[in-house]
């Protein structure tokens, strides 16, 4: 965006997208699966980028005091993993996406997942509210990947069916939430270092 220098460490940055995109013709022919992590962490200008952190400081928030600090990074990140790969399986032709609203769309899918499993007596109500909060900022600008966003919140959901699920068998479960949060952390990490490679 060239706010600042890039470290000479690092390649260029005109080549960051050609190395971390979500490009179907690269998970096809070269396998580089790690591209479902690192096209999160990629945007196309800084609107892109500034509306993925507002909404993640509303949704992650949310999905925090749900699940932890540590897990609701956990299921945001594997949310979004999974709803990249997701989206590769589902499209048919080729096709090249970036951005973190994957992700934040799976916080919003693990909030009504964990939501659904709490209040079993309305749990089709947390489910609707969620769709409902995709369908009005999921939907926009003709560059809007509806099929990711759809992919993503899915994911997350799941996860967060799962994680509820887990938290109600066990008071105190395993791995705590700073392992959970490193995890997080590192699986993005692990991304890069193969792109980088």
């Amino acid at each position: 965006m060239g706010w600042w220098p890039c470290p000479s460490l690092l390649p260029d940055p005109a080549l960051w997208t050609e190395l971390g995109d979500l490009s179907s013709v690269r998970l096809a022919v070269q396998q580089q699966y790690y591209r479902c992590l690192t096209a999160l962490t990629l945007h196309q200008d800084s609107p892109h980028l500034w509306g993925n952190v507002l909404f993640s400081l509303v949704f992650l928030p949310v999905l925090a005091r749900a699940a932890g600090w540590g897990r609701a990074l956990l299921l945001t990140v594997l949310g979004g993993m999974a709803g990249n790969a997701l989206t590769y399986a589902l499209r048919t032709g080729p096709f090249s996406s970036l951005g973190f609203s994957t992700a934040v769309f799976a916080t919003l899918g693990g909030i009504s997942g964990q939501a659904c499993l709490y209040h079993q007596k309305s749990a089709l109500l947390p489910l609707a509210a969620g769709l409902a909060i995709m369908a009005l900022i999921g939907t926009g600008e003709e560059n809007v990947d509806y099929l990711a966003h759809c992919c993503g919140f899915g994911s997350g959901f799941l996860l967060g069916l799962g994680n509820a699920w887990y938290t109600m068998r066990d008071r105190n479960p395993f791995p705590p939430q700073a392992a959970c949060a490193l995890l997080a952390l590192l699986l993005l990490l692990a991304g890069w270092w193969m792109a980088f490679a």
